[in-house]
């Protein structure tokens, strides 16, 4: 059931899946664990050639479903991606790492410092793409780190 509903998100133009999933996990996070202390979502960013292929990027929506049931800000223009890679699903853990590893970049990051980010995407794989992310983010003074996938694949 997860498969096809990844699926649909990600290739048959269903961004409201994405939004659905992100809200019942932010609930999900209420209540299993009360008070949240995130205060700000970054999603994983698309390339603008593959968002505007695609219509919208299915990370940003799952954010936007997080975003509100937790009532946290959604920061979808700070972190970009600057190159367009071809996609990851047939490549090892090391070769995603070195596909990724220079694909981000930080923009108006001030606006992060002393704050508790939550990076959200919507596989985990091999977790290059959230190291790569994860590494960026975490050159921003005083911050802490989470992250949330949708699945693990």
């Amino acid at each position: 059931m997860a498969q096809q509903l990844i699926h649909a998100l990600k290739y048959e133009k269903r961004p409201e899946i994405g939004e659905a999933l992100g809200e019942l996990y932010g609930k999900r996070l209420l209540k299993d664990f009360g008070q949240i202390n995130y205060t700000s979502i970054i999603p994983v960013p698309l390339h603008t050639k593959k968002r505007h292929k695609r219509g919208y990027n299915q990370s940003e929506e799952f954010a936007k479903g997080l975003s509100a049931s937790l009532q946290i800000p959604v920061y979808d223009k700070i972190l970009l991606r600057n190159r367009n890679a071809s996609t990851q699903t047939a490549l090892s853990r090391e070769a995603r790492w070195n596909n990724v590893a220079m694909d981000y970049e930080l923009r108006n990051e001030a606006i992060l410092s002393n704050q508790h980010i939550l990076l959200v995407d919507d596989v985990l794989t091999t977790g290059a793409t959230l190291e790569a992310c994860g590494r960026i983010l975490l050159s921003i003074p005083h911050i802490t780190l989470s992250v949330a996938t949708i699945a693990i694949a």
